[in-house]
């Protein structure tokens, strides 16, 4: 028998709602805009943060190398007022209105690869100063951002500014440190800087050492020791590291947990540490996409469920965000982008967006303890235990004590028989399930249906679903 076991009185650390997001494209000219921004606001957050993510910085932010993307600069923010594209390149204003018209707060990745620290300095002013001239002339009031990444990618060698600026995490840190010390004296509030750990969830960056001996990464090690309070956290990009087949890529959260819990915090904490760093240095997923752009399953039931997988991953481990690549433009590598609305209409929400919309609207506050006894799985080579559960899950607790349990079958068949234990007698319990039967299918329509019992659950192939539990 399957148990899944919450225990509510042991909290884990907040909720945050900023799993559930979109990175932006250059979205300005697009046909449908007013009303696909329109129909992903109406998606509110009741638990965290209460605001989904809306990321602004990608390829783009640094520059590219690589063909067919080497016409991508550099972005500067200043180059750009009024201007309308070509893609990448418009207004900073276009980008920071769709946040606001989608109620997203904002993660901003500044150029470091071929910017510098004085245009980093004068971005958070515009963002974040009351008195900035440039932002007061426009008439804007400050838009507070709190999230910002120090370059896209740029440990890879693909970025502009890799070399020279990013061979080594040593050289990286240093003019990082310059970076940041001129942001956050540009900035009226306090701010989170993030240093690119990694550009996927493999945490290996081009040129480095990636010395994995022992438990420890040693190319964090440096960042920490010249970095020390200037970094905040440290970003990854969760590409799946498993791929080939679909089912191989539903492993790859599974195995970023587990490289997460055994060799990242603990180096983390030890950096912190030996660096008498006085806060947390935390870790932000704020890039990902179920499998390579050329998948014929985006915006379906592969996608739906490699995002859900992230979200449960970034709950448990407190992982800060969880940002899909991306919200839209159809026009533009459309097999990688325009994952929230089939046909580019605004009344068609993908598989994607229903997740989205299920979490937003059902979680808790407080994360806690929850464990699983006999969940069956399939076996997988490269996974710790050489098997991939079948079932992920993360518990929050609510405001009036319920809890409301995440649940995803990542598999392509159904879990019989779960028993669901609490920790309290429940009064009733409701279950919402997004069922989704089969990777390739598009749609997950959506079934609610109470409980008699916690006794015996039958979890849909290829789903997502939402246990609500009430004392």
């Amino acid at each position: 028998m399957s148990r899944i076991i919450i225990d509510t009185r042991t909290p884990l650390h907040k909720s945050t709602s900023h799993i559930i997001g979109a990175n932006r494209n250059y979205l300005s000219g697009e046909k449908n805009l007013a009303g696909k921004l329109a129909a992903y606001g109406a998606i509110r957050p009741v638990f965290g943060e209460r605001k989904k993510l809306y990321r602004l910085g990608h390829g783009p932010t640094d520059g590219r190398l690589d063909e067919p993307n080497r016409y991508m600069t550099g972005y500067h923010f200043e180059d750009y007022w009024g201007k309308d594209g070509p893609y990448p390149y418009d207004d900073l204003r276009y980008g920071l209105r769709e946040a606001q018209a989608m109620d997203c707060d904002l993660t901003v990745v500044v150029n470091y690869g071929s910017g510098t620290p004085e245009e980093a300095g004068r971005l958070v002013s515009y963002l974040n100063r009351r008195d900035d001239p440039v932002r007061n002339a426009h008439g804007d009031p400050p838009w507070n951002v709190t999230w910002f990444e120090l370059g896209n990618e740029v440990t890879w060698r693909m970025q502009a500014g890799h070399d020279p600026y990013a061979l080594t995490p040593e050289t990286y840190a240093a003019r990082a440190r310059e970076f940041a010390r001129e942001m956050r004296k540009n900035s009226d509030i306090p701010i989170k800087i993030g240093m690119v750990g990694s550009i996927n969830g493999s945490w290996l960056n081009d040129d480095w050492p990636n010395d994995e001996s022992g438990d420890r990464l040693h190319n964090l090690d440096p960042i920490l020791d010249i970095m020390g309070e200037e970094v905040d956290f440290f970003i990854y990009h969760g590409y799946p590291q498993f791929t080939g087949s679909d089912f191989a890529i539903m492993a790859s959260n599974q195995w970023f947990s587990d490289k997460l819990r055994k060799k990242i915090f603990p180096t983390i904490a030890e950096g912190v540490a030996r660096n008498r760093i006085s806060h947390p240095v935390e870790v932000a997923n704020s890039e990902f996409f179920s499998a390579t752009y050329d998948s014929d399953h985006r915006q379906g039931v592969l996608e739906a469920l490699y995002g859900a997988d992230s979200m449960v991953t970034a709950l448990n481990l407190d992982i800060k965000m969880a940002v899909g690549f991306c919200f839209s433009f159809a026009e533009h590598n459309a097999n990688a982008q325009d994952l929230f609305f089939l046909n580019d209409d605004p009344a068609q929400p993908s598989a994607l967006f229903s997740v989205h919309k299920l979490v937003a609207e059902s979680l808790g506050d407080t994360v806690v303890r929850a464990c699983g006894e006999g969940i069956p799985g399939r076996p997988m080579e490269g996974l710790d235990g050489g098997m991939l559960d079948a079932l992920s899950f993360a518990a929050t607790l609510c405001a009036d004590g319920s809890a409301a349990l995440l649940l995803v079958n990542r598999l392509e068949e159904p879990v019989r028989g779960v028993e669901i234990d609490a920790g309290f007698p429940p009064s009733r319990a409701v279950m919402k399930t997004l069922e989704g039967l089969r990777y390739a299918n598009r749609q997950m329509p959506l079934t609610e249906r109470a409980l008699p019992s916690l006794q015996s659950i039958d979890v849909p192939a290829a789903s997502v679903s939402v246990v609500r539990i009430f004392p």
